[in-house]
């Protein structure tokens, strides 16, 4: 009988995502044998989030209430609501504090396999919301696949005089145009973008690899008839690709202009900046 529940517990713990048999075996035994209080919390947590956790009724994410925190936060921008696939993806912007709109949760994507279709995720509910609150844009937080790509287009076919974005798709903060993927740097320029941001693009290059990098990012430029703004350190990258200049100096804009007049420049902090050698005029 005991082997009975043993098995049962071990069952029950591969719904989790990422845990096998085995995986499953070493939590049930160490919970049972080692961390029994643990293994209490564990159920008693579980068995009250059941019971008492719901959707929210407007944003459609988990919560004890009717309204969830963010929508019962009059101070949040209300005209402008972010669609995210699951609560995860809810939580994972909100931990950046750089948002400050709704919500509206799909709790998935549209996926014919799965028989996951608009009613399903809420699609209507959210075309709904759009239409009688006033919502002045629309940005779609979804997954770069097969199944978030068709939701996004749905969605975006679907919603009418109204600003709908996606977030951007590029190069992650310390990553190099040299490493990335082919499919990454087409899907950030399919779109034809007016403006391209690039972060320390030819950071940890040789001399050599950093110019290539930096005619890439200017035949780039010139070809879509876009503009771009380049933050770097390297001079090589600066000298080859700008025609015009912001140089910050503790934080604050301290001299701008075209790239030759910087170099030229008499200011002696730019005249170190640029020299091969320590000016101490």
């Amino acid at each position: 009988m005991s082997s009975d529940f043993l098995d049962k517990l071990i069952r029950a713990l591969t719904v989790l995502p990422g845990v096998g048999k085995k995986s499953a075996q070493r939590m049930a035994l160490y919970l049972l044998d080692k961390n029994k209080s643990g293994a209490k919390e564990i159920a008693s947590s579980l068995s009250n989030a059941l019971e008492n956790i719901q959707r929210c009724n407007s944003c459609r994410m988990l919560t004890t209430n009717d309204l969830c925190h963010v929508c019962n936060d009059e101070k949040r921008e209300s005209k402008c609501i972010c669609v995210v696939e699951s609560p995860s993806d809810f939580l994972a912007i909100e931990s950046t504090g750089g948002y400050e709109g709704r919500y509206f949760v799909l709790m998935g994507r549209l996926s014919p396999l799965d028989n996951l279709g608009p009613d399903d995720l809420g699609i209507p509910q959210l075309l709904k919301k759009i239409n009688e609150e006033d919502i002045q844009e629309v940005i779609l937080a979804l997954s770069s696949t097969v199944e978030g790509d068709a939701t996004a287009i749905f969605i975006k076919e679907h919603v009418k005089n109204i600003k709908v974005s996606r977030i951007s798709y590029g190069i992650p903060i310390g990553g190099e145009l040299e490493y990335v993927d082919s499919n990454t740097l087409a899907r950030s320029i399919i779109a034809e973008p007016k403006l391209m941001l690039y972060d320390e693009p030819t950071t940890g290059l040789d001399p050599i690899t950093s110019k290539e990098i930096s005619e890439l990012i200017l035949n780039l430029q010139k070809s879509l008839n876009m503009t771009s703004i380049v933050v770097t350190h390297d001079l090589i990258c600066a000298n080859i690709i700008a025609d015009r200049a912001i140089f910050l100096k503790e934080g604050h804009i301290a001299y701008q202009g075209n790239i030759d007049d910087l170099t030229s420049s008499e200011d002696k902090f730019l005249r170190n900046f640029f020299s091969e050698k320590i000016i101490k005029e």
